[in-house]
């Protein structure tokens, strides 16, 4: 393991990362939607949480995918693995945030949402039934965000250094 002070571009990239990968697996198992019926004053509001959503576990996965591969760079010697490693973790934050925005999109229309209400549609309006979004999807946005940041910092730190020589050469 690679026990040198760290550039000021993989300092960077790796408190992102810890960051970015922090938020997205925290707003995975907070609440993504509250569902219920305004008419009843009761605590009978259904909170659904990201990881109960295909959405949600793919966000969580994909802080893991991000975190992994960051830690990664810091074992890796090779310059090219490093910029595979900065790729993917590019990959893994844009997807977290496809994934959060793809729900808060149509996510209030997912079969899981409707079916937890558990009234049909036609009595919505007049129980004022209601689906709203939680924090979950917001804080994976914006931890996605920042884990995309760690991927091109760790990117650009991997592109910066010099390539390792080669076995048996001279220089090295």
């Amino acid at each position: 393991m690679d026990a040198s002070r760290p550039s000021g571009l993989r300092f960077a990239g790796f408190v992102l990362a810890v960051a970015g990968a922090a938020l997205i697996g925290y707003g995975a198992v907070q609440t993504w939607v509250t569902v219920g019926i305004r008419s009843v004053q009761t605590d009978s509001d259904t909170e659904i949480v990201g990881i109960d959503l295909a959405d949600g576990t793919v966000a969580l996965a994909c802080a893991l995918v991000l975190l992994i591969a960051v830690l990664a760079t810091r074992v890796i010697r090779a310059r090219g693995l490093r910029m595979t490693l900065g790729g993917i973790a590019i990959a893994a934050a844009a997807i977290a945030v496809a994934s959060a925005g793809a729900f808060l999109q149509n996510g209030i229309e997912r079969a899981i949402v409707v079916g937890a209400i558990g009234i049909p549609r036609n009595q919505w309006e007049e129980l004022e039934v209601f689906r709203e979004y939680g924090l979950g999807p917001y804080l994976v946005l914006a931890g996605g965000v920042l884990g995309f940041f760690a991927g091109v910092l760790t990117l650009a730190w991997a592109h910066r250094l010099q390539p390792a020589p080669a076995p048996g050469d001279p220089r090295g």
